[in-house]
């Protein structure tokens, strides 16, 4: 038995099909370049304010409760 569909229905599943390896390509390569980037999460939110004081050098534990990688960059929970 073939199911018969309307061919804009079959278009718009094929289109949606295609667009998720494009999608996750996409957040990787975003993921990535972030990742890689030089600098920590301080030198970039104050970079461009002038000066690094020291209490700005140990990271962004002032903004969550801690200066784990993985807390600086997520946020406050």
């Amino acid at each position: 038995m073939s199911l018969h569909l309307p061919p804009i229905l079959t278009f718009t599943l094929r289109r949606v099909i295609q667009a998720i390896p494009v999608i996750l390509l996409i957040m990787v390569g975003s993921f990535l370049l972030i990742k890689l980037a030089p600098g920590d999460t301080v030198d970039a939110l104050v970079g461009d304010m002038g000066a690094r004081t020291p209490p700005m050098s140990k990271g962004c534990g002032w903004n969550t409760g801690s200066t784990s990688p993985s807390m600086c960059s997520s946020g406050p929970i």
